[in-house]
């Protein structure tokens, strides 16, 4: 990963953005920051969600950033929250985190952030769990170690459960 926005906003690091590498876990259900990174993240995530009215609330274990549910619209792609870019290889290669793969409702008033705090020791950078990984295509060449990816199927009103496909390797996924 080169870089991180929210909302649109790049993240400055205190660590060169080019040492932060990604994993991807189905094993584990939230996605998962080493702390230096997850402390940058998750001010500056805290001023978008400001800006925009959402109500921050007593967090719930394991989440450390949560929000009124009143104070949260609602999307075709679930919780109108800011999203999150992952900036790959350059600005336009990104990975967009958003709506429903971002929030977890917690109970009927809560929605929190499904983003947690990895500690110091982390083994990994960044892990992106199964909930944010949810209803995301992926593709591995593993000829030519390329992923390729679609934004989540939600912003198609669909899931990956409803796609029909084949593989020949002509077809475009989404």
């Amino acid at each position: 990963m080169k870089s991180m926005k929210i909302d649109g906003r790049k993240l400055s690091f205190t660590m060169p953005p080019k040492d932060v590498r990604i994993k991807f876990s189905t094993v584990i259900p939230h996605t998962t920051m080493e702390s230096s990174i997850y402390e940058t993240f998750i001010s500056a995530y805290l001023k978008a969600a400001t800006r925009i009215n959402m109500t921050t609330v007593a967090s719930m274990p394991p989440f450390s950033m949560c929000f009124s549910a009143k104070s949260v619209g609602r999307t075709p792609i679930g919780p109108a929250v800011p999203p999150v870019d992952l900036l790959l290889q350059t600005e336009m290669v990104k990975w967009r985190i958003q709506g429903r793969n971002l929030m977890v409702r917690v109970t009927d008033e809560i929605m929190c952030l499904g983003i947690i705090n990895g500690g110091l020791d982390a083994k990994d950078s960044i892990v992106l769990g199964g909930y944010q990984l949810e209803d995301n295509l992926l593709q591995f060449d593993l000829g030519t170690s390329m992923l390729g990816f679609s934004s989540s199927s939600t912003t198609k009103q669909t899931s990956c459960s409803n796609l029909k496909m084949s593989f020949t390797g002509t077809e475009e996924l989404l």
